[in-house]
């Protein structure tokens, strides 16, 4: 199984997450499959109930002792550590490590800003899609089609565009 089966439904359970120090390797730990660009890929552990369930305070008590140990293996005294979006319990766990927990979103949403060339021939694609299927929308419009059927043509229409528009 890999990402691209379930993007939407993935993008909202947290089951991934990166370790992206100031300096040393980009580590990528993740529950499912192992492709990655990241400088190294590694199990994740159970960081939201979807995953851990009742289990999730034994997982951000794993998770944190991951977190101390690539500190460690990189070779910092830095204890300052940013995340974005976790269960209280990973925050307890990582206070209880010794470690000062900071609040991440600024910082991520601070470089969300940054495009790179690649992310702005996408995101011109992904409008290019969108823009062809409302197209058909529009066509299709007329006494007796129903909204469902409108939105089944958009939806029908960006799965169908692997590389170019049809």
């Amino acid at each position: 199984m890999d990402y691209n089966a379930y993007p939407l439904f993935q993008s909202h359970i947290p089951v991934t997450y990166l370790f992206l120090p100031l300096d040393g390797p980009i580590t990528l730990h993740q529950g499912i499959g192992s492709a990655s660009s990241a400088d190294r890929a590694r199990k994740g552990r159970p960081i939201s109930f979807f995953e851990g369930g009742n289990e999730l305070a034994q997982g951000a008590r794993l998770f944190a002792d991951d977190i101390v140990g690539f500190l460690s293996e990189i070779g910092t005294t830095n204890r300052k550590v940013a995340v974005e979006y976790v269960n209280p319990s990973i925050t307890q766990a990582l206070l209880q490590r010794g470690l000062e927990v900071i609040d991440a979103v600024d910082i991520v949403e601070g470089a969300r800003v940054i495009k790179s060339d690649d992310e702005i021939a996408c995101i011109r694609w992904a409008c290019a899609v969108a823009e062809h299927g409302i197209a058909r929308m529009q066509e299709s419009m007329g006494p007796g089609v129903t909204e469902a059927q409108l939105w089944g043509l958009l939806n029908y229409t960006k799965p169908r565009q692997p590389g170019g528009l049809a």
